[in-house]
């Protein structure tokens, strides 16, 4: 079995951050802000850039049994894909959605862009493409700073039973 989580950050020193939430209104699920004036918990400093964190409206998992075990279920969307097929759908949303908001939000003050993938296996073994070399050369058009890091959770079922059923992640 195997689920992908997704979200976007997207990050700049002069982030207009009021102005991306007006233009997405209530197309995507917002997980985080932070704004460039805000104070860091744990310092104290300002943190002297603006984040948004964009969370993927769906999950992806490729266990039929889970399906029909909850129906739909979802860490931010209730929705399950099973198959390659819908996969390709799921990477296909993230591609839209850079075409249509990536040069909105590099003229409201993104400098950088990371695209953070969770990934929870319970395989011993897991071999995997997200991304295509179109998917590479859409991103590589952007002047800004692009980074993918990956989160790789071996885990049991019962542990993304769990977080299906709770909406948080087990881990990161």
């Amino acid at each position: 079995m195997i689920a992908y989580y997704i979200n976007i950050e997207i990050l700049g020193t002069e982030l207009l951050i009021d102005e991306i939430l007006k233009i997405l209104g209530n197309k995507i699920k917002i997980g985080k802000i932070i704004h460039p004036n805000d104070k860091n918990k744990k310092t104290g400093e300002k943190y002297n850039f603006g984040l948004i964190r964009l969370l993927h409206p769906k999950v992806y998992i490729n266990d039929d049994e889970l399906k029909y075990k909850f129906g739909c279920i979802g860490l931010s969307h209730p929705k399950v894909y099973t198959d390659e097929d819908e996969f390709v759908y799921y990477l296909s949303w993230l591609s839209d959605f850079i075409k249509e908001y990536f040069d909105i939000f590099y003229t409201l003050g993104m400098e950088k862009a990371c695209f953070v993938i969770n990934i929870y296996y319970t395989n011993s073994f897991l071999s995997l493409e997200l991304f295509d070399s179109d998917f590479f050369k859409q991103i590589a058009s952007y002047k800004i700073s692009i980074s993918i890091p990956m989160n790789i959770y071996e885990v049991t079922e019962q542990e993304i039973i769990e977080m299906f059923r709770t909406n948080k992640k087990i881990y990161g």
